[in-house]
């Protein structure tokens, strides 16, 4: 019989755990933040995988709460993103901030990322050679276009 009341409390337990993390997280406490609170307030270790299951399921009770579904919510925070990005009173560095999570919102941060991991670090430093002589070819090509053009008007 003791196995009965250990589930019905382990069950309360987690419900419990979801619904701390739900409040926190629609408060905006941070993901390491919460963790420790839990275990600190819950006064029990949680687990990574436990932690990320109860993190999954306070984003679907938020999301409840709010009455959206999640590509709603996507596109909001895409809205709300992109009114950062495109506001020229923001500081630069917020409004890339905001093009940045626009990105990972997206997927494309992701992808961006995979498409350099074929590239061995030797083709990398050729391929910056490279660049590096185009450019400073590119110099000497205008330095003595320059002198030709100065050479002209005299």
């Amino acid at each position: 019989m003791a196995g009965n009341n250990q589930g019905p409390t382990k069950t309360v337990t987690i419900d419990l755990l979801i619904e701390y993390a739900a409040d926190r997280m629609s408060s905006g406490m941070h993901k390491h933040a919460l963790k420790r609170r839990m275990e600190k307030v819950f006064k029990q270790s949680i687990s990574i995988a436990s932690y990320e299951r109860i993190r999954n399921k306070a984003r679907k009770l938020i999301r409840e709460r709010a009455k959206t579904t999640k590509d709603e919510h996507k596109s909001d925070a895409l809205s709300f993103y992109k009114s950062i990005a495109s506001d020229e009173d923001e500081p630069a560095n917020v409004r890339i901030k905001a093009m940045q999570r626009m990105d990972e919102i997206m997927g494309i941060d992701a992808s961006m990322t995979s498409d350099h991991e074929d590239f061995s670090a030797e083709e990398a430093r050729e391929m910056l050679r490279q660049i590096e002589e185009d450019v400073d070819g590119d110099a000497e090509i205008n330095a003595d276009s320059e002198m030709d053009e100065a050479d002209s008007t005299s």
